[in-house]
């Protein structure tokens, strides 16, 4: 970091304050405004200011052509946070990814994986055999995004490939590294024994994924009804039965520590039973949380926590989901969830919002580069 005068050092507590909007425009004040903004120290400041207003991203549709990916990415906020009965806004935005496509036609579908620091992932879906879907990191805010790589299908003797190409996203919180997580489940060819064998790719390094080991999971394969969730330095997916296995094995829980890099079991509520079967997973102040979206009026939100090393749920509210539009944002996407299920009576209010679980996340603005590491 340069060596800042006093009166920088009062420009930087002041700036740190900001929004990122405004931050943007006071990089043009002058070359030294914008190399403070833009510094890893500045950065890692104005991220921990609680002053964010927490957004909605959707996917709204790509335009595929032979030289370029084009991805409509649509932004959603209350206008002023805390007041309930102000406006939504709506912010679109394209982002033009260059490079040689796929000869032929093709469709193209992203995918909304979720978002770490005001980054967003984004997966590509093709429905072409043999295509390499790629992955995007796109910041919002700042409208900065990097095209990462296509990820890749790897051979395991003695198994086939089940579901290709699940994504998940987030931070080492130990070294402030993000990385991307590439998961292919595998079926072995003679029984019903499956294994997920996973890569990682570091943002800091752009271009080699490592090979990080697999993890049995009996009978099981990673759910496709909903993306991974990110929340205390690990990744959290759901399982779900292989469709053709003869067990009637229940949903699990499974998570991908970021900096140890290795997989383990979660627990589940000692409420959950087999009926419990439209839970969703979701991150509220950094920790995991979990929700039946069956309940109705208000739905349980539990959340996960650490109680001298061993894992417990802990319910810690209701959220009455009647009158979404009147929810803060950080809970619009589990009561959108739950307006799927809703009685027809219940009528979602916030129908501008074009929600679908895969194309959704929620996410806060920051300064960070898909580039930079914190």
């Amino acid at each position: 970091m340069a060596k800042w005068g006093n009166e920088d050092l009062v420009k930087d507590e002041i700036l740190q304050h900001l929004p990122v909007k405004s931050l943007i425009r006071f990089k043009s004040v002058s070359k030294q405004w914008r190399s403070m903004i833009e510094s890893t120290y500045f950065v890692r400041k104005h991220l921990v200011c609680p002053f964010s207003n927490p957004k909605i991203v959707v996917g709204s549709r790509t335009h595929d052509d032979d030289n370029s990916l084009t991805i409509l990415l649509e932004t959603f906020s209350r206008d002023h946070q805390g007041e309930i009965d102000t406006q939504i806004s709506r912010s679109p935005c394209s982002y033009i990814f260059h490079g040689p496509r796929t000869v032929g036609p093709t469709i193209t579908i992203c995918k909304v994986i979720g978002s770490c620091d005001g980054l967003v992932c984004i997966q590509e879906l093709r429905n072409r055999k043999n295509l390499e879907p790629s992955v995007y990191i796109i910041n919002p805010a700042t409208r900065e995004h990097r095209k990462l790589y296509p990820t890749q299908l790897q051979h395991v003797p003695d198994f086939m490939p089940l579901l290709l190409f699940c994504i998940g996203f987030g931070k080492d919180i130990v070294t402030g590294t993000y990385k991307t997580i590439n998961i292919n489940c595998y079926k072995r060819l003679d029984e019903h024994a499956m294994l997920l064998k996973t890569s990682v790719l570091n943002l800091d390094n752009g271009s080699e994924q490592r090979q990080i080991g697999v993890f049995p999971v009996s009978n099981m394969e990673i759910s496709n009804e909903q993306t991974s969730v990110f929340a205390n330095g690990s990744v959290f997916w759901l399982t779900q039965r292989y469709h053709k296995s003869p067990s009637k094995a229940p949903i699990k829980l499974v998570a991908l520590d970021l900096h140890t890099e290795n997989f383990s079991r979660v627990s589940w509520p000692s409420w959950y039973d087999e009926r419990s079967h439209i839970m969703r997973l979701w991150s509220l102040k950094d920790r995991l949380c979990l929700s039946n979206v069956l309940q109705y009026p208000d739905v349980d939100v539990w959340s996960l926590k650490m109680e001298d090393s061993i894992e417990k749920w802990e319910k810690i509210f209701s959220i009455n989901v009647t009158s979404i539009g009147r929810l803060a944002t950080k809970f619009w996407m589990i009561g959108l969830e739950a307006a799927k299920f809703r009685p027809k009576e219940g009528k979602i209010d916030v129908d501008q919002i074009p929600f679908h679980s895969s194309k959704t996340a929620l996410y806060t603005e920051t300064l960070v580069s898909p580039y930079q590491e914190i």
